[in-house]
């Protein structure tokens, strides 16, 4: 192909070392590398500086985010052989798509568009930002920095493949989709994707105590309980989490989130004079006022009779300090779930076409229910987890009281910080399978994955808008 020839009038690189297989294959990052390349002319010209990784472009003194353009990457394919060579599995052609490492080496890493292998080569870092320079001499593309590269591993591609869609392609990875990389071996011995993510996303975050404002040294322990908790946020959303930085006092984890440097709020244990004083005194701290009215709430409750105003004082109290973070220490959070009406209307503007295209159907080929449930479930609705205007975020959070009893609430989160959050609890409850079931029976699914699940009676059934409605 010419468009991967060098050119000529540049200097022209030592580097000739093949490809090397990482020994896997990736579906998502095929489809996305040869849809880049597919529409390779029309990016360069019209989106020239939308980022490979991550949701917009900071300079390297403003952040991390979305180093690699889709200008920079496609010229690096014209211009240098370490980012474009023969698949060594199937001999088709593998683009260079992602940098990483740690001291040395560094590694290039691509993915073979004909047969999805990932694949690698290793040098110094030296040699790796040397050869981008060169590549890029010349152009209005900027070699991006090694503090850059690392830090957009494993973000999502969400502006390249929207701007991908805007040109008219389809077989594209979800939105949540994110390229990580790791030393070779390391991504030979990934057997749980999901994992994989959590732990890449983990080591590249930075802990502050929030209290003093210090960095926190990423001991083993603390990188061991930050990862078990992206990996299960992984698994109830579909994404990695995001954070936002809410004032001098620290950082904060909070949903929805909308900052692209992950940084991890440690929240801090008792402080040293509430321990000094249970210590000296021989009896605990006093009981706060949050504490004194969640008693009230589990003991009416139980009572048959609610402590509205206590209730209303607990719900004000978890929302004016983060409800995400007093259920994640307290309860369980069930995930991001859309509403019957959301499928339906995603049901309803599916275009025949574009499913045609996706199912690879012949002209002659009918389409039927079974084909449209799984162009709704493949295509149309995984992207609306990622919105948290659409999507809903269901967290139960668990009162347990001085006495030991304890009870449940629920509250469904929608919106963005920037724009505004909306909270609707539901509860008391005794447990939150009385709410997940309810739901159920309302047409709530949890997400592309729990829509999949579900029998094709069940999902024309939800679709077409005729499930039964239970109040809650």
């Amino acid at each position: 192909d010419p468009v991967m020839e060098n050119d000529s009038n540049l200097p022209q690189s030592s580097y000739r070392e093949p490809w090397v297989e990482v020994g896997f294959r990736d579906e998502n990052a095929r489809m996305l590398v040869a849809a880049t390349y597919k529409h390779r002319e029309a990016l360069l010209h019209r989106a020239p500086d939308v980022p490979v990784q991550g949701y917009q472009l900071l300079s390297a003194e403003q952040g991390q985010s979305g180093a690699l353009t889709c200008g920079s990457l496609i010229t690096l394919w014209q211009n240098s052989p370490i980012c474009v060579g023969p698949c060594p599995c199937c001999k088709g052609i593998a683009l260079a798509f992602a940098f990483g490492g740690k001291d040395d080496p560094w590694y290039v890493f691509g993915c073979c568009i004909e047969c999805g292998s990932t694949v690698y080569r290793a040098a110094t870092l030296d040699q790796i930002t040397n050869e981008l320079r060169r590549a890029l001499q010349g152009t209005a593309f900027t070699p991006p920095t090694a503090r850059q590269l690392l830090h957009t591993n494993g973000h999502t591609h969400q502006a390249l493949i929207s701007e991908l869609e805007a040109l008219g392609e389809i077989l594209l990875p979800p939105h949540f989709f994110g390229f990580i990389v790791a030393a070779p071996e390391t991504m030979r011995a990934w057997t749980n994707t999901p994992r994989a993510r959590a732990w890449n996303w983990t080591h590249t975050v930075t802990i502050v105590h929030p209290p003093t404002g210090a960095r926190m040294e990423p001991v083993q322990g603390l990188i061991e309980q930050i990862a078990n908790f992206v990996e299960a946020y992984l698994y109830r959303t579909g994404h990695l989490p995001e954070l936002e930085q809410l004032g001098p006092e620290g950082l904060a984890l909070y949903f929805p989130m909308t900052s692209q440097e992950p940084l991890v709020r440690v929240l801090p244990e008792d402080s040293p004079e509430e321990l000094a004083a249970y210590e000296n005194d021989g009896e605990p701290p006093e009981q706060s006022d949050m504490e004194t009215d969640i008693d009230l709430v589990v003991e009416s409750f139980r009572a048959g009779a609610l402590a509205d105003d206590a209730l209303c004082r607990v719900k004000d109290r978890m929302e004016e300090e983060s409800v995400y973070d007093y259920a994640s220490q307290t309860g369980a959070l069930s995930g991001m779930w859309l509403s019957p009406e959301t499928v339906a209307a995603e049901y309803l503007a599916i275009d025949e076409d574009e499913l045609r295209q996706a199912c690879e159907l012949a002209e002659w080929e009918p389409v039927t229910e079974e084909h449209r449930m799984q162009f709704l479930e493949g295509w149309r609705l995984p992207p609306l987890e990622e919105d948290a205007d659409v999507a809903h975020l269901l967290m139960s959070v668990l009162l347990t009281a001085s006495s030991g009893d304890s009870v449940v609430l629920v509250v469904d989160v929608r919106g963005y910080s920037f724009s505004g959050v909306s909270t609707n609890w539901s509860g008391v409850l005794e447990t939150e399978g009385e709410y997940l079931e309810q739901i159920k029976k309302e047409g709530w699914v949890k997400g592309a994955d729990g829509f999949a699940e579900l029998s094709l009676e069940r999902k024309v059934e939800i679709v077409r808008n005729v499930t039964k409605k239970v109040a809650r």
